[in-house]
């Protein structure tokens, strides 16, 4: 589990959205930069839909709650563990207790956190993502708690 400590400008979790309901009014939703998305999760060796977090612009502060790995892909947002720079598109070792937080945007809009499994939230209509009037919240906030997938 995560920590939300600063939300940051707009992060969501997303994945590859909601496909073939558009006829029902619901739209696709989903990571806006697939590539980078998909990305993040290879590098994991994550399912490609595994559940990630969307960052945009102005990223958020985090406190890991166990221990896991991430990894971050696409707009460098010069993040830092425990105030210590690492790179974007690595596979990062976190402990419980460690702070990531991002920093100011170097280049890019939007930075896809993937975790070990990915991030575990309602699914509905076969998908996580988060949307406004769709899913019980639009994007993260401060203090709230993510859960991750477990694997047994």
């Amino acid at each position: 589990m995560i920590k939300v400590i600063k939300s940051g400008m707009y992060s969501s979790i997303q994945d590859l959205g909601r496909l073939g309901y558009r006829q029902y009014g619901v739209p696709c939703s989903g990571a806006m930069d697939h590539r980078s998305f998909e990305k993040a999760n290879f590098t994991l060796g994550n399912d490609k839909n595994a559940a990630a977090l969307e960052i945009t612009i102005i990223g958020p502060t985090l406190q890991f709650l166990i221990s896991t790995e991430v990894c971050i892909s696409g707009a460098n947002m010069n993040p830092k563990l425990n105030e210590t720079s690492i790179l974007n598109d690595q596979v990062i070792s976190v402990n419980e207790n460690d702070i990531l937080k991002f920093g100011p945007l170097k280049y890019g809009t939007r930075a896809y956190l993937a975790v070990a499994n990915g991030f575990e939230t309602e699914l509905l209509m076969g998908s996580r993502s988060m949307y406004n009037n769709i899913t019980s919240a639009s994007r993260i906030q401060n203090d709230d708690i993510l859960s991750i997938v477990s694997v047994s």
